[in-house]
């Protein structure tokens, strides 16, 4: 049965995982809408904030919320900064690898439901929260439209970290806790092949 499992999502992550990376740094326009559809347009941004959304229902349900609102503020933080430094002509492409990262590292903390000291957990949401928040700061022209593209993005943000805790009540409530392991399965079998694409 195990090995099923594990064939099984080997076999779903490549085929999701052909949907594409998100950064591709090429945007039609940069109304709110286009903000909002554009995490739902790249598999490293559904499964990063889908993933800290699960991660917060490991943990005790008093701080179940300190997990995606600190990675939504650095999302900010880092928008704002990748503004910055693009208008300055500052050139960069280390934030990618620590994307794809945030991948592998969420999904390997889901599915081994490894605990760390909250410190621990706070310094890599907010390292990945910066660096996703780098990339469409980056992307993003410096005028107007880069705070109407940021409340896009940033309503999205939110929505899928919701849905991540959603989804986590449900394993609780009806003690389904081996979604858990396959959940962080496929997005570390995923975040490993987008490493792969990246390094070739």
């Amino acid at each position: 049965m195990k090995k099923i499992l594990y064939f099984f999502v080997l076999g779903l992550s490549i085929f999701v995982q052909n949907s594409a990376y998100a950064h591709t740094g090429h945007q039609l326009s940069y109304s709110v809408l286009s903000g909002f559809l554009h995490p739902f347009n790249g598999i490293d941004h559904i499964l990063v904030m889908l993933a800290i959304g699960l991660w917060s229902t490991q943990l005790s349900t008093r701080t179940i919320w300190i997990f995606p609102l600190t990675f939504v503020f650095f999302v900010l933080i880092g928008g704002i900064l990748g503004q910055y430094l693009s208008v300055t002509g500052i050139s960069f492409s280390f934030h990618e690898i620590i994307i794809i990262l945030s991948v592998i590292v969420t999904g390997l903390i889901i599915a081994r439901f490894i605990i760390l000291p909250q410190t621990i957990s706070l310094g890599l949401i907010t390292l990945f929260g910066l660096a996703h928040g780098l990339a469409h700061g980056i992307e993003t022209p410096n005028d107007h439209s880069f705070y109407l593209y940021g409340l896009g993005f940033i309503t999205a943000t939110i929505l899928l970290h919701l849905a991540g805790i959603l989804l986590g009540y449900f394993i609780h409530h009806y003690k389904f806790y081996r979604l858990y392991r396959i959940s962080g399965l496929i997005t570390t079998v995923i975040g490993l092949n987008l490493l792969v694409t990246y390094s070739l």
